[in-house]
Parts: C-alpha cells; structure tokens; sequence
C-alpha cells in the first residue's frame, strides 16, 4: 500500500514538473541576435557619411549636452523619407525631418548625447526607419567616444564645514600617546582657505591645520589633526572647533572620540 502511494506522489511530481516546463517559452538564439544586431534592408538605396559612425572625441562627464549631425544620402532616383529612430539608450537622442527627400539628395540628423554618468569607453546606435520598411531598420548609426570623469570632485565630500569640504567630521584617536589623523577636505569655495583650530573653543592638546596651509579655490588636501592626551582630563571628550570659515561654531566642530571612551 505504501508503495502505490509513493508511487502516485512521484507520478503526480513529474506530472507537474512537465507542465512547468512546458510553459517556459525559450527564445532562440536567433531571435536574440536579431534584437541586438538587426537586419537592415536598403543598405543600396541609403548611406551615410563615414559609414554611419559619429565620433564625439573624448569628452568631460560635467561637460554640455553634445551636438552633432550624422549625414545621410538618398542613392535612389525615388523620394526617401525617415519615418523614425530608435535609440539603445536614453543618453543619446536624435531630431530630423520627416519630409521626403528626392533622389540623390542629402539629408541630416541631429544628435543629442548627454555625457553624464556614461564613464568610460561610449558606442550607443541609432536605428533607423524609413518609408522602405517598417519592420527593419534601413540603416544603423553608431556614435562613439569616451567621457572622463567629472572635473568638479566636490560630489565626493558628503560633509562641510562652510566652504570647506570634508570626506569625514570625525576621527578616532587612543587613549595615550601623541598622534595624528587626517581627513580629506577641498575648498569648495572662491576664495582662500586657512584654517587652523579655533582655540577659543578647542580642548588643550588638540591642533589642527591643513595641507597645504593655503587651499586655493577647488583644491584638495588633508586636515592634519595632532592629539595629545592631557593628564587629568578622565572620560571628558576633547572639543575641535575649525577657525578659517563663516560658518557658526557647531557648524565648525569636528568630533574626536577617544576609543575606550565611547560608552561612557
């Protein structure tokens, strides 16, 4: 009797395993090749400059919205016209008239690429249709370039004192012993930076500086900060207030915790 349970179960299992299966629908090979590389048609009645590829050069991800053309020519002796384009990807757009060209005219399309966020080496297409098919693309447009990173490295900095930029607003120093931390900073202002501890709020034994000395506008460096423990002073925590920025005193306060003093 067991055993004829048993076997329904496996039976009932297998039964429904197939019909899981069968509802899988498995795209060939083909079928995917033909979405990434589609078949043109009419590559004898249209082509483009430079076969189609529009080389941007190297350009800055904070850069403008890039602009070009991409020229296309009606080898046929009928009126052409483009019905639509289809683009591999958001950053890159494409504007042209929708009016016939006649025989042996020329034509262009105006590019739109938005750098940002597209690092690295760029190839994104064009797909484009004409009155010669709805179904495949006439012809194929390559745009292609690298973008480099943004110039502008205040995003970096999550944290500000002022004008001054910090990639941290704490540091973590030992209970003995002189030492020293640094933290990376940038003026993200206009003007000169230099800054120093402010002692009329600092606790003895801290100072702070940076290096350089003097951060021009837009320049990166390190805010050094030297920490020597002062006898006496138990589980209080030592105080670091920046002089140097317009900005009021809680805004210029750096927290310096001492390890084995944090849970007290």
């Amino acid at each position: 009797m067991l055993a004829r349970v048993v076997i329904s179960v496996l039976v009932a299992t297998v039964a429904t395993l197939s019909a899981s299966y069968a509802q899988l629908n498995i795209i060939p090979q083909s079928k995917i090749s033909e979405v990434a590389n589609p078949q043109t048609v009419g590559s004898d009645v249209v082509s483009f400059d430079n076969e189609g590829i529009v080389a941007f050069g190297t350009v800055s991800e904070d850069a403008a919205v890039w602009k070009g053309v991409a020229v296309w020519h009606n080898l046929s002796d009928k009126p052409l016209a483009i019905t639509r384009i289809q683009s591999s990807c958001s950053c890159l757009s494409a504007s042209f008239d929708k009016r016939p060209i006649k025989g042996g005219s020329k034509a262009e399309i105006e590019l739109s690429f938005n750098p940002k966020g597209r690092l690295g080496g760029v190839e994104q297409r064009l797909f484009v249709y004409t009155t010669l098919s709805d179904k495949h693309p006439t012809a194929i447009v390559k745009l292609q370039g690298r973008v480099t990173p943004s110039a502008d490295a205040s995003g970096s900095y999550p944290h500000s004192c002022g004008t001054l930029l910090l990639m941290q607003k704490q540091v973590s120093v030992g209970p003995k012993g002189k030492q020293t931390e640094r933290i990376a900073v940038m003026n993200g202002g206009s003007t000169p930076l230099h800054i120093r501890h402010d002692g009329k709020f600092t606790t003895q034994g801290l100072k702070a500086y940076t290096d350089p000395t003097t951060l021009a506008p837009g320049q990166e460096g390190d805010l050094v900060i030297e920490f020597s423990p002062q006898k006496g002073a138990g589980s209080t925590p030592p105080m670091l207030y920046l002089d140097g920025v317009q900005t009021p005193p809680r805004n210029r306060r750096i927290e310096v915790v001492v390890r084995g003093n944090e849970k007290q």
